[in-house]
């Protein structure tokens, strides 16, 4: 989010991910968001690529820095942030229907799909095998319910296995070579 602001002069920068979790006052920094809205409608762009809501469970992985971190309820907390960038849910609506509240808000984009954070060896763009189900869909669901305008798709296979299988080394498909020169 604030990246695409560094160009605009008199604009403040709000740091997010865990510089933001590490307060855990959701309300705090949901105002701060709405004011950050406020900042960025004033440059005349109506959109917010933040928040990154995904629970990141190896550090290796290249967007950890944007992430709330690996407390899967410290970042479902986090959605708040939604609701400070687009504004409060207005009474009646149809839930999950997106909304942006007035000329000082902004549409949100809660980053990314299901389990992003949890890639194999902290591969960007690879295999999350996992049995922690819970731990990536909580989170989405929570963030769907905030209703943000946009939720653009991980480049991730999501490989959900029972506890007694044993995870693979490295991932299978069309991907694995190029996985294996990452890793090595």
């Amino acid at each position: 989010m604030t990246t695409t602001h560094f160009t605009f002069s008199q604009t403040f920068v709000m740091i997010l991910g865990p510089g933001s979790a590490v307060v855990r006052d959701t309300d705090l920094v949901k105002r701060i968001c709405a004011a950050t809205a406020t900042e960025v409608r004033g440059t005349g762009i109506q959109y917010a690529f933040a928040p990154c809501i995904a629970v990141c469970r190896d550090p290796r992985w290249g967007w950890c820095y944007k992430s709330y971190g690996a407390d899967t309820k410290l970042v479902e907390s986090m959605t708040d942030i939604i609701l400070g960038l687009q504004g409060e849910i207005l009474e009646g609506s149809r839930p999950g229907v997106p909304h942006v509240a007035g000329k000082n808000k902004v549409a949100a984009c809660a980053k990314h799909f299901v389990a992003d954070g949890g890639t194999t060896h902290g591969i960007d763009e690879n295999n999350t095998v996992s049995n922690e189900q819970e731990v990536y869909y909580s989170q989405f669901h929570t963030r769907i319910n905030c209703a943000p305008y946009s939720l653009p798709v991980g480049f991730v296979g999501i490989n959900f296995r029972n506890e007694d299988e044993a995870a693979p080394a490295l991932s299978s498909g069309s991907n694995s070579s190029a996985e294996e020169k990452k890793i090595n």
